[in-house]
């Protein structure tokens, strides 16, 4: 729990290429920390609940394909988070609820083919998102309650065939949305 919760000192981190999951609050308040590299060959699968909450000096972050899933609030408060990009092949099923909550740095994002659901508030206050694209033969089946709350950069977005439910104020102040697209 929380190996280096409020570090505020530490400003990079190398994750090797052995760790198969980063837990819970591992990095929560690290307020400095400007780069997280992962080494080649990563074998991550997970990164555990909130376990960048609050990095507001992170800037950018290249998840490994071998990621299967981001856990609750893992970047919440990341405000400087403007570049999310997950390796080809990415292996990522499931976005947790509040992952990417205030990250009102945040410009876009591609969300991989095999995720299946996007959590309550994901995206909430994501000021700065004018683009989310799902990649192609997404597999998407939920798009949580509040996902894209307040998300008022957002101009349009193509909802994925696979998906079933939309919850409810998933786009609630989503201000400058003019376009939506769901397939038949």
């Amino acid at each position: 729990f929380g190996a280096f919760y409020g570090a505020s000192s530490l400003n990079s981190i190398n994750i090797p290429a052995n760790v198969t999951s980063i837990g819970a609050n591992a990095f929560y308040q690290a307020t400095n920390l400007e780069t997280v590299t992962f080494e080649a060959g990563s074998q991550l699968t997970t990164i555990g609940d909130l376990v960048f909450q609050y990095a507001t000096s992170l800037t950018s972050i290249n998840i490994p394909a071998t990621v299967i899933s981001i856990g609750d609030q893992a970047f919440e408060g990341a405000s400087d988070l403007e570049t999310v990009t997950f390796e080809e092949g990415s292996q990522l099923t499931s976005i947790g609820k509040k992952a990417f909550y205030g990250a009102t740095g945040l410009t876009s994002i591609t969300i991989p083919e095999g995720v299946t659901s996007i959590g309550e508030y994901a995206f909430q206050f994501a000021e700065s998102l004018t683009s989310v694209t799902f990649e192609a033969g997404s597999q998407l089946t939920s798009i949580g309650y509040g996902a894209f709350y307040g998300a008022s950069s957002l101009t349009s977005i193509n909802i994925p065939a696979s998906v079933t439910s939309i919850g409810e104020y998933a786009f609630y102040g989503a201000s400058s949305l003019s376009s939506i697209t769901i397939p038949s």
